[in-house]
């Protein structure tokens, strides 16, 4: 059993429609994939008890994670260094920095 809500907040929202306050829960359950790999898939109800007029009034998340433990410098190593430069000029670029 868990329980994880979003509470959000729109603060250019007039008072009354300003807030999301979700109340529910779900579940989940860890699987092995091909014996080896761990599969944690999850699922989660939720009524929005506050919401704004033209908020929704349930909302229902699922998630699977991959529990493999991959260490950043593996990440960083099977990432080509041509590959990382274009990533951060996109990011500047996408962030308007000249």
């Amino acid at each position: 059993m868990n329980s994880a809500p979003i509470i959000i907040a729109d603060w250019t929202a007039d008072s009354e429609d300003r807030w999301i306050v979700p109340l529910g829960a779900g579940g989940g359950k860890l699987v092995m994939l091909g014996g080896k790999l761990p599969l944690n898939l999850q699922t989660q109800l939720y009524y929005n008890v506050v919401r704004p007029d033209f908020g929704p009034e349930w909302q229902w998340r699922a998630q699977d994670v991959k529990d493999k433990l991959i260490e950043p410098w593996d990440v960083i190593s099977a990432i080509p260094p041509s590959s990382i430069k274009a990533g951060v000029l996109h990011i500047l670029k996408c962030n308007n920095f000249p």
